[in-house]
């Protein structure tokens, strides 16, 4: 028994050590997206990118018309890069929840907006001028936006022809729990966490019934000097 408990003590241990490794989990972003001052970008392409390698992409009205929602796989620290059609948008840090973030970035004839796995330099060589379009000559952040809580400003143009509807959004926060909850489930059991913690539930699971049936079977110790032989002897006395 001492044997098992050393067992199930060194499993426990190594899952520990599991749990603690920095694995790549899943953070949803989303919200919407202005481009030169005009909200209705639906079709228009959403890209993530952590050191300079794209690792997600969405539609803005995939899910909800003048919304996109993005899926980004990274580890705690990382840096996240986010393009509106190419162009660089805004910065923000990884972590595995849910953000709302609105993007706005300005997108002139001339800059070269092709969404491509790198950033600067890459698009310099397109054309004679696509290293002019941002001061400095690289790709800097034009314009963005992080305001969760002026949403109904940043969603309405000129022409009022598009407002905030709050619908939208407790629609695509649907959307974006239960997607995000089937991808990270599916996730986390391919991963060495999932395994580990299946292994270790089963384990714990099995030391239980495993001490319950034992506790449940095993045979009381009779009395050494004789207590039922004794007890018997007192029966036969008392009834004569």
């Amino acid at each position: 028994m001492k044997k098992f408990f050393i067992l199930l003590g060194l499993v426990v241990l190594l899952s520990t050590s599991i749990f603690a490794a920095d694995v790549s989990k899943v953070g949803d972003w989303w919200g919407t997206v202005t481009i030169n001052e005009n909200v209705d970008t639906d079709g228009a392409t959403v890209s993530a990118y952590i050191n300079n390698t794209k690792v997600a992409s969405a539609t803005v009205g995939q899910y909800v018309s003048g919304y996109y929602l993005i899926h980004v796989e990274g580890s705690i620290g990382n840096i996240v890069l986010f393009k509106v059609n190419g162009k660089d948008a805004i910065t923000d840090v990884w972590s595995n929840a849910d953000h709302e973030l609105n993007l706005i970035v300005n997108i002139s004839s001339s800059d070269d907006s092709d969404d491509s796995d790198s950033s600067g330099g890459g698009g310099g060589g397109g054309g004679g001028g696509g290293g002019t379009t941002t001061s400095g000559g690289s790709n800097l952040l034009s314009t963005a936006s992080t305001t969760s809580g002026s949403s109904s400003t940043n969603n309405q143009d000129n022409n009022g022809d598009k407002t905030t509807d709050i619908s939208k959004k407790g629609e695509l926060s649907s959307t974006n729990f239960l997607t995000g909850a089937v991808t990270g489930i599916t996730n986390f059991a391919k991963s060495p966490e999932g395994i580990a913690s299946i292994v270790l539930l089963s384990v714990i699971c099995g030391a239980i019934a495993f001490v319950s049936i034992k506790k449940k079977f095993a045979k009381k110790p009779e009395n050494p000097e004789g207590g039922k032989q004794d007890s018997s002897d007192n029966k036969a006395n008392q009834n004569a």
